[in-house]
This record gives C-alpha cells, sequence and structure tokens, in this order.
C-alpha cells in the first residue's frame, strides 16, 4: 500500500512541475528567441527535474528551481556555442495596429541589451516578479537586483530614443 501512496505522490509531483511549463516557455523564448530553442531547454529542465526527483530531491519551490534550471542550461549552451548571435525575431508581414510595431521595437531593443539585464527586465516587466523573487531565482541580492533592473531600463529606453520616459514598471 505505501508503494501506491508514492506512486501517486510521483504523480503528483510531475503535475506540480508541469504547472509552471507556460511560465517556462515564454522565459525560454526570451532568452533563445526562439521557439523551437526554447521547447528544448524547457524539455531537458523538466527531464532534469524528474530525473533529480526520481534520485529522491525533494522540490519545495518548484517554480523557482524550474527557472534557474532553464537560465543554468541556457548559459551552458551559450558558452558551449561561444559567439552566437541570436536569432532576428521575425518581423509581421504588415502589423495591423501601432502597438504591434512599439512592441516590436521594444522586444528588439531587449534582444540587444546584455543577457544578465533582459533577463532582469523579462522577470520583472513581463512576467511580473517581485524584486524578491528574482533575488531568490538568481541568488543575488535584492540591491542587486534592482540596480541590474534600473541599469536595463536606462539602455533600454536609451536604445528606444525614450529619454525621459517610464518604461516596463
Amino acid at each position: 500500500m505505501q508503494h501506491a501512496c508514492s506512486v501517486r505522490q510521483v504523480a503528483d509531483d510531475e503535475d506540480v512541475l508541469l504547472g509552471h511549463k507556460d511560465v517556462l516557455y515564454r522565459y525560454a523564448v526570451s532568452l533563445t528567441r526562439s521557439g523551437p530553442e526554447a521547447d528544448d531547454l524547457v524539455q531537458e529542465a523538466y527531464s532534469r527535474a524528474f530525473q533529480a526527483q526520481a534520485r529522491g530531491q525533494v522540490i519545495r519551490n518548484p517554480r523557482p528551481y524550474l527557472m534557474r534550471l532553464v537560465h543554468n542550461l541556457f548559459i551552458d549552451k551559450m558558452r558551449a556555442a561561444r559567439n552566437v548571435v541570436l536569432p532576428e525575431q521575425e518581423e509581421a508581414a504588415e502589423p495591423a495596429q501601432e502597438m504591434q510595431l512599439m512592441v516590436q521595437e521594444v522586444f528588439d531593443a531587449m534582444a540587444t541589451l546584455p543577457e544578465a539585464q533582459r533577463d532582469i527586465l523579462w522577470r520583472a516587466g513581463v512576467e511580473g516578479m517581485r524584486y524578491a523573487e528574482i533575488a531568490e531565482e538568481l541568488e543575488l541580492a535584492e540591491g542587486t537586483v534592482t540596480s541590474r533592473l534600473s541599469r536595463a531600463r536606462a539602455a533600454l529606453r536609451a536604445r528606444l530614443g525614450w529619454s525621459d520616459q517610464r518604461l516596463i514598471s
């Protein structure tokens, strides 16, 4: 009977992990700028998380754990490839609205930021994470997150020519 309970627990643990797949995918796309590469990162992160559980590791905070896995896998991939240039994001053929143009312009400008700045800006501005959550996931001091986010916003404003406007709160 205990075996059935442990099998049920493993299934529940997998469901908890899989509940974060949309956030992980969006984050992976922000890093890779490519859907297929993002899929690969997320799949590898889940593979490693399931292997860790199979070895008996308890994952207490699944979202930060999985986000860190995706982040570290991306860094490993970039280090292995060394001089990899991020692929350009495809532009819409004829955008129907001015907002689409602005969003495309912001994404293009974000792609030019250093990875550390882009990562923190994405987490705060797009994912809506609190500074404390970002600091915990990246294993940084909250003040470091605040200063990097400030520099990222300033750099993004400069790239977009939005000198006095507030950007991504």
